[in-house]
């Protein structure tokens, strides 16, 4: 976890398969002005990845709530992206006192009616889930974390050089640091339900 600066707190939550890397341009001119704090979720970036835990949404929320909790944050301005926005807006469901305002960034609150059908990640996700072989093709994100994020979305590869790559496929080395990586599991197999209602 990073923090840096004073004054109202800003938490800024990454997706999958991100870590707080993806903040780094944020963050200085932020913290000319609020406390920011950009911590990585179990089993990204810095964080460990236990493999005796369950990477579920839920799992998540109370990792986060534990969080703010320990370094007791109101007015919250929570920065949401990815996989961020389902934990964060979880989170504001629960704790609506602490959270000032929400920023969402590529992602979506886990609330309210979604469309119908799936996007290419979630496409990618679940006809390898079927296939047996999902472990299989995220258990090498230290070298396929590009491919991924393609299929993700990401279009603008004029960002892309070599440092980028590396920073965002050092969290993953092995399979066993992949773990987490499985999330969108909680979300196609009908897990994330339950704790969303």
């Amino acid at each position: 976890m990073r923090t840096l600066g004073s004054g109202d707190p800003i938490v800024c939550l990454h997706g999958e398969p991100t870590w707080g890397y993806l903040y780094r341009r944020f963050i200085p001119p932020l913290a000319a002005s609020h406390r920011v704090i950009v911590p990585d979720h179990m089993g990204f970036g810095k964080s460990e990845t236990p493999s005796d835990c369950e990477y579920s949404l839920r799992t998540h929320v109370e990792n986060f709530i534990k969080l703010v909790e320990e370094l007791d944050l109101t007015n919250i301005t929570l920065v949401m992206q990815g996989w961020g926005g389902p934990i964060g807006s979880s989170f504001a469901l629960r704790h609506p006192d602490r959270v000032k305002r929400l920023f969402l960034l590529s992602t979506l609150t886990g609330y309210g009616n979604a469309l119908p059908g799936l996007t290419p990640w979630f496409q990618f996700v679940l006809n390898h889930h079927r296939a047996g072989t999902l472990s299989e093709a995220l258990g090498h994100l230290n070298a396929n974390v590009l491919s991924v994020m393609k299929i993700q979305g990401l279009e603008d590869l004029s960002v892309v050089n070599a440092d980028w790559f590396a920073a965002y496929g050092s969290p993953f080395k092995t399979k066993q640091e992949c773990l987490g990586v499985e999330l969108p599991l909680d979300a196609l197999l009908g897990r994330i339900r339950p704790y969303l209602e």
